[in-house]
């Protein structure tokens, strides 16, 4: 049954004894008493959850990246912007969203799937358990660039609940290519990637590769390789027909013309070892995975082919004792480069750190950890990577030697660290270990979180890093350790954010994160013991 709340009424208990209700004020013979809301039965039948049955019809050859969702209001206006964060979160279907195509055979509990050559027709039942009035039931792709575009099917509120109502979609995907890489003498080629923005980079370790989904018509396709001592890029043109992989047979990977030599020298010119590590760029972001990764190892690395500022180069010596280097690549780099990384050991340091909290207290995850050197005005981040033991080490590396600052706060604590730590090597030349007492008190931080898009409220993963204001370069270890925002009871989109533990009386900065873009910074001081309420904070993801 529904129940519905009234709001309050006046009791009116007038001299005779006798109680009237009334929503006027009382008389000067009657004494006023409010009564609080109370839920009362509405005169209306409970609902039985209403069977809806649910078939699509789709492509068999391919992950099919499906999702249903159910909306309460026409979602036409919605589904023009092309942005799914504007509908419904989704129904918890991971049969649709990540089968491959091996599992239509044996579908789980629930589920019908027949195969009709190259195309799969699955059919399933939910139930809506308040079907009062008209849905719309969506058919969207986590993968837009599949070219299945969401569609939506209105459903009249039914008479009964014995015969369920049916919606049926149909969806075709984009084609594709799937190639053979082979070297001069014919032998499927290791260790090449196949990229294509904006679809994750294909690995064709085995010589083998198929892409897809694609758009139809031309395509340019970029090929890494990696051979020993020479890094090569090269682009090639493909066309792609709507719904079909096209076997694009062998490609032969001929021998390219240098485009350049790269030598890796030491402080004293001397010839070191070091790597080249091509990183996919897409536009101003880079996307640093280690499966997009291709290696060399020597003292001198060949760079062939043209578009090199499609690839973001590092240059990373096997010394630890050395700093990496990034590679200004472009078509007109010059034809000898001579590398010489800086020496760091001299001035940097890896340390095993412990940081101690209240006897009942544990650490549940990696402390966040800043570092300030002598004479220096902004923090460093550094990466804290466990390493065991009961008193829970981590490994910090590259510190910087002699007296620093550090900061060093975790969401489980009650207190942080900020005090001055000496990093100075032991003569065994092993790594020093160093416990650090949190005793620096701390607040607490709330806000509701509102993500917008084009004006309408959106669902978004939001993650949060608190940081100093002053801060370095710190891209990588927030992308590490972002705290997961939580879905509010408040609303369907909207997302609480609580964050215990941060460090009172320092100038902070709260940055805000959906993957991996910041979309909103936030000037952070919290006082000792307090709770900051930021209220509700509005982020638009245009």
């Amino acid at each position: 049954m529904k129940l519905v709340a009234l709001a309050p009424l006046t009791l009116l208990l007038g001299c005779s004894g006798k109680a009237a209700l009334d929503g006027r004020a009382g008389s000067s013979d009657a004494a006023r008493v409010e009564v609080p809301p109370a839920p009362i039965v509405a005169n209306q039948p409970e609902l039985e959850p209403f069977p809806i049955e649910i078939e699509i019809e789709t492509d068999a050859r391919v992950p099919l990246g499906l999702e249903i969702r159910i909306s309460e209001h026409d979602p036409s206006a919605l589904i023009e912007t092309g942005d799914l964060r504007l509908l419904p979160e989704p129904l918890d279907f991971e049969f649709l969203e990540d089968a491959p195509p091996a599992d239509l055979r044996e579908p789980p509990e629930g589920w019908s799937v027949v195969l009709e050559g190259e195309r799969a027709r699955l059919k399933a039942t939910v139930r809506d358990e308040e079907f009062a009035r008209a849905r719309w039931v969506i058919l969207t792709s986590e993968q837009p660039i599949a070219g299945c575009a969401p569609q939506a099917r209105r459903l009249e509120p039914p008479r009964d609940s014995s015969t369920p109502r049916a919606v049926r979609f149909s969806t075709q995907v984009r084609g594709g290519v799937r190639m053979r890489l082979v070297d001069e003498q014919g032998e499927l080629q290791e260790d090449c990637f196949v990229l294509c923005a904006p679809l994750e980079p294909v690995d064709a370790s085995e010589g083998l590769a198929e892409i897809w989904p694609l758009p139809a018509g031309p395509n340019t396709l970029s090929v890494v390789r990696a051979r020993g001592e020479r890094l090569e890029y090269r682009e090639m043109r493909v066309n792609v027909a709507d719904g079909r992989c096209t076997d694009l047979g062998v490609v032969w990977l001929d021998a390219l013309a240098v485009t350049s030599r790269v030598r890796g020298l030491d402080e004293n010119g001397e010839p070191l070892d070091f790597r080249v590590v091509a990183h996919e760029r897409a536009g101003d972001e880079v996307l640093i995975a280690a499966a997009t990764e291709l290696e060399t190892q020597c003292t001198e690395v060949e760079l062939a082919g043209f578009g090199w500022n499609a690839l973001r180069l590092v240059a990373r010596p096997w010394s630890e004792d050395y700093g990496e280097l990034e590679l200004a690549a472009g078509d007109s780099m010059p034809r000898a480069i001579d590398l010489r990384f800086p020496r760091i050991r001299e001035t940097t340091m890896n340390v095993s750190l412990a940081l101690r909290a209240q006897p009942d207290e544990t650490c549940s995850g990696a402390p966040y950890v800043f570092l300030r050197a002598a004479g220096e005005t902004s923090w460093r981040a550094f990466e804290s990577s466990y390493i065991g033991c009961t008193l829970r080490w981590y490994s910090l590396h590259g510190v910087p030697r002699g007296t620093v600052e550090l900061l060093a706060w975790n969401p489980a604590f009650t207190s942080a660290a900020l005090t001055d730590v000496v990093f100075e090597p032991q003569p065994d030349d092993e790594r020093p270990w160093i416990e650090v007492a949190a005793t620096h008190p701390t607040g607490r931080v709330r806000a509701s979180l509102q993500p917008r898009v084009r004006g309408y409220p959106a669902r978004a993963r939001l993650r949060a890093w608190v940081q100093p204001r002053d801060v370095l370069d710190t891209a990588r270890v927030a992308q590490r350790h972002a705290i997961e925002c939580a879905r509010a009871a408040t609303g369907a989109n909207s997302q609480s954010l609580e964050l215990a533990g941060i460090p009172a009386g320092i100038e902070l900065e709260l940055a805000l994160l959906e993957g991996s873009r910041i979309v909103r910074r936030i000037p952070l001081r919290v006082e000792p013991g307090q709770t900051l309420e930021l209220g509700e904070v509005v982020l638009d993801l245009e």
